[in-house]
């Protein structure tokens, strides 16, 4: 059984071209150059999980010829659908130049079971620190200390280990040894204490019962009548603080019916773009995927992110920049018409590419589903 699959478009991403987003249990993983890296003419692949290596020397995209369609082009993005559902994967990207290494990067994220998790992979010039020599960058080895190319289970054994400890009635018993003399006989020094015979004792006076106390009444905290935040069906995934909250439910739902999700009849409402900054969103990632009623297009030209969700339609359009990381480079483009937000892992600039648009949040089809909605009162 394979245990991954991807889907490769090493370039700016389109989620037009490039459906295969819509996985459950995914990570988008994004590949930039960082300073001074050369340009490379090749991108090759290392993942680990849990049990060890399950990916090596992937080359990104996949070609069948080493031609002008086969290079690289930085930034890119990649989606990869693992066969497990949780724990910490790590990845390790290797950059070449006319078969000569000219950059490393490294980089781990946490699986979230039926969610799409980002993480980022900035390629450095030369080689990662390794003091093992393994091939696996101190930043993601398991056992920086010891050889394990394979990344399997197990630094201690790998390492020689600590020494077996004795057992608590093994060490019992050593100390019980070192008193007693070969032949059972107790050692000159040892102190026997004499014969002693209990002391001879009278029953107590005879004392009345005291008086007949009943135990107080079986008293229970009240129940708690604090209403969920979230509307039947859906539970709080994560908490920003009292008054912002992430809901989320096994039915997913588009941008217009993200609100379903919070509890309106207790006041709880699908969060604008302004409370999401403002409560927490602008620095606080939480690990859910999950809809804001913020818009960022709803037409043909892009703009800052506005309260309200966008039209829940499929229209398309002209290609246009919707997204950027937070130190300004190009993170995303589409020519969908109808862009709303959503909560991310990492910090973006959405709409236009400025200090003022910067949150923890990216640009999401109106008309995609996701399992969460950020909700406030």
């Amino acid at each position: 059984m394979r245990w991954w699959s991807l889907c490769l478009t090493l370039s700016l991403l389109a989620f037009a071209s490039a459906r295969c987003v819509d996985a459950p249990t995914s990570i988008l993983v994004r590949i930039e150059a960082g300073s001074g890296l050369a340009q490379p003419d090749a991108l090759r692949l290392w993942v680990y999980a849990e049990e060890g290596r399950v990916i090596a020397n992937r080359r990104v995209p996949q070609c069948s010829d080493a031609g002008a369609g086969c290079l690289p082009k930085l930034p890119g993005e990649l989606v990869l659908y693992p066969r497990i559902k949780s724990g910490t994967v790590r990845l390790l990207v290797r950059a070449s130049a006319e078969a000569a290494l000219v950059g490393e990067g490294a980089s781990k994220v946490a699986l979230i079971q039926g969610e799409q998790v980002a993480v980022t992979v900035r390629l450095l010039p030369g080689k990662l620190p390794d003091k093992d020599g393994d091939g696996v960058p101190d930043a993601i080895d398991r056992c920086p200390g010891s050889p394990n190319p394979e990344q399997k289970p197990g630094c201690d054994l790998l390492d020689g280990g600590p020494p077996d400890a004795p057992a608590d009635d093994a060490i019992h018993d050593a100390a019980l040894d070192d008193q007693a003399a070969p032949d059972g006989k107790p050692p000159p020094d040892a102190v026997v204490p004499p014969d002693t015979k209990p002391p001879d004792t009278k029953p107590p006076p005879d004392t009345k019962p005291p008086p007949d106390t009943k135990p107080p009444p079986d008293t229970k905290p009240p129940p708690d009548t604090t209403p969920s935040p979230c509307a039947a069906g859906s539970t709080v995934g994560s908490s920003y603080n009292s008054s912002m909250v992430i809901c989320t439910s096994s039915t997913k739902r588009n941008q217009c019916n993200a609100k379903d999700q919070c509890n309106q009849v207790a006041g709880w409402k699908l969060c604008t773009a302004t409370q999401f900054t403002s409560r927490g969103g602008a620095n606080k990632s939480t690990g859910h995927a999950a809809w804001i009623a913020g818009c960022v297009r709803d037409g043909a030209t892009p703009f800052a992110p506005t309260n309200g969700t966008c039209k829940c339609l499929s229209a398309t359009g002209a290609t246009a920049e919707l997204g950027w990381t937070c130190a300004g480079s190009p993170y995303w483009s589409n020519s969908a018409l109808h862009i709303g937000l959503g909560t991310n892992s990492s910090c973006r600039r959405v709409g236009t590419n400025t200090t003022s648009t910067e949150a923890r949040w990216r640009p999401w089809y109106a008309s995609y589903s996701l399992s969460g909605a950020v909700c406030c009162k």
